[in-house]
């Protein structure tokens, strides 16, 4: 890794502003808007059926309400006033989000699957550890975990410092966990998890919402068939817990 990226900095959660990227999202305009949908898009293909799903570290609640109103999913965040805003904009009956540090207060074997979007980019190695044994601990056996974090072996880190100029939040400092396939995978399968895959997506397609929406949506569809390359902007791993 080059020294550009060896940062001391610690991640602080309430710089982001509230509902910062909710706004992002439901402006559907724009490649920050459409880079969202098509991370979402994505995850959810990968969660096929769910029943019992925690979102961890869900923010603002937006991936949470673009899922089936019908299958409870709880989101929980440290950030209070980030759940203030999930609760008022997003709480329903089977859509539920609370504030929690550790230890989750939840059950051993509660959820049959969680997601942890780019989350773990921003925790050094001691805090994604205490993080990986307590979503371990709430998952079912043969329960489904899905991560994103940026890919820093595509262009992300150019990318980083084109949006840290223009943009209100400075990736610069909220990232200070770097990685590509390998190092995740690494990382991973020291876990108690099996049939790990580590994934790529997002290309260039979220830059051509600046032409057209639709087009986007198609070139995205087709950047799916490219997800075994190591050069997508995100990485995913999905996982499952043993038996």
């Amino acid at each position: 890794m080059t020294s550009q990226f060896k940062k001391k900095i610690i991640y602080e959660v309430d710089k982001v502003p509230i509902g910062y990227y909710d706004k992002v999202y439901n402006r559907r305009a724009g490649v920050q808007s459409k880079w969202h949908h098509i991370k979402f898009d994505f995850v959810k293909k990968k969660m096929e059926n769910h029943f019992v799903h925690l979102d961890y570290a869900c923010a603002s609640g937006t991936f949470i309400h673009t899922l089936d109103q019908k299958n409870l999913s709880i989101g929980v965040d440290i950030s209070r006033k980030q759940i203030n805003y999930a609760k008022k904009n997003y709480q329903t009956k089977n859509h539920n989000f609370t504030v929690s540090k550790f230890p989750l207060p939840y059950k051993k074997s509660t959820f049959d699957i969680i997601t942890i979007l780019e989350l773990i980019e921003h925790c050094n190695k001691k805090q994604n550890d205490k993080i990986f044994n307590e979503v371990y601990r709430v998952l079912k056996p043969g329960g489904k975990l899905i991560i994103t974090t940026p890919n820093y072996f595509s262009f992300w880190p150019l990318l980083e410092k084109i949006v840290n100029s223009i943009g209100q939040i400075d990736y610069n400092e909220q990232h200070i966990n770097f990685f590509n396939k390998k190092k995740l995978y690494d990382f991973l399968s020291k876990k108690k998890f099996d049939q790990i895959n580590i994934e790529t997506f997002i290309y260039f397609s979220p830059f051509l919402a600046i032409l057209s929406w639709k087009l986007s949506s198609f070139i995205a569809k087709l950047e799916q068939l490219f997800s075994k390359t190591p050069f997508g902007f995100l990485l995913c791993a999905t996982f499952i817990k043993k038996k």
